[in-house]
């Protein structure tokens, strides 16, 4: 098959020699999403900040998205720093990114990760090597004009 243009599937792509039905690219989508401030019991604030950019890529039932997040305002805001708002279901929990924090006071200031909860919700992790993970609070963010880059992929049931 050699197309110029655009080719439509009805029914998905198959690669190669391969004939499961399993294994079918049914999906592909790319678009904006919008985060949204929360905590780890999915509270809503007063919270703000500038949205630069926020997108996703889904291809079959993997979602990466990312966003880039300015002047974030703490607002009324306090516990776990959280964000909601992904543009599909999660199917399960997991680790799946990595976050940049610009002009946060972190407890630990080794590695920084992002966690998908199966409600949607992201959790930001830090640790120094060989110790405990620890949720990144809103008490680290003690300025309004701090910054954030971030990614995420997780599984999804759509």
């Amino acid at each position: 098959l050699d197309v110029t243009g655009t080719a439509r599937f009805s029914t998905g792509v198959l690669f190669g020699s391969d004939t499961a039905a399993a294994n079918t690219l049914h999906d592909y989508e790319e678009g904006n999403w919008t985060p949204v401030f929360t905590d780890e019991d999915n509270a809503t604030f007063t919270a703000s900040a500038t949205i630069a950019s926020a997108y996703y890529v889904k291809v079959g039932a993997q979602v990466t998205v990312w966003a880039r997040i300015q002047n974030i305002n703490n607002g009324d805001a306090e516990d776990q720093f959280c964000i909601k708002g992904l543009p599909f279901t999660v199917e399960a929990a997991h680790a799946g990114g990595t976050a940049m924090f610009s002009g946060w006071n972190f407890v630990k200031t080794g590695s920084i990760c992002t966690y998908v909860r199966d409600d949607g919700v992201i959790k930001f992790f830090e640790t120094l090597d060989n110790l405990s993970w620890s949720p990144i609070t809103w008490s680290e963010n003690d300025s309004s004009t701090n910054d954030m880059n971030f990614y995420a992929t997780y599984r999804t049931t759509q």
